[in-house]
């Protein structure tokens, strides 16, 4: 039987990747990220691959004027001009809602 989480986060985890480039500074960050659609709308899976936190990231998705954080503090974050920003713990993920 699979945990709550995943049977939640499944439909995103399992959803059509998304051509759409994203942009993470600084450029030194071990971020690995994909793009998925699901539900009517897109999600960047981001995945810190450094055991240490990272800085404060800016993460960019041309056409995104919305992010909620899925982890963590899940209030939106302000976006601007496509760019909002965040941190992620050492080998820390979070699953951002874009609109």
């Amino acid at each position: 039987m699979p945990s709550p989480e995943l049977r939640d986060l499944s439909p995103i985890l399992l959803g059509d990747s998304c051509s759409d480039e994203v942009g993470i500074e600084p450029e030194t960050a071990q971020v690995d990220w994909v793009l998925r659609s699901a539900q009517g709308r897109r999600y960047l899976i981001a995945v810190n691959s450094k055991s240490e936190p990272t800085r404060e990231l800016t993460f960019t998705v041309p056409g995104v004027t919305y992010c909620r954080p899925m982890f963590g503090d899940t209030k939106p974050i302000e976006v601007r001009d496509g760019r909002f920003l965040h941190k992620l713990e050492g080998h820390g993920r979070n699953i951002y809602e874009l609109q």
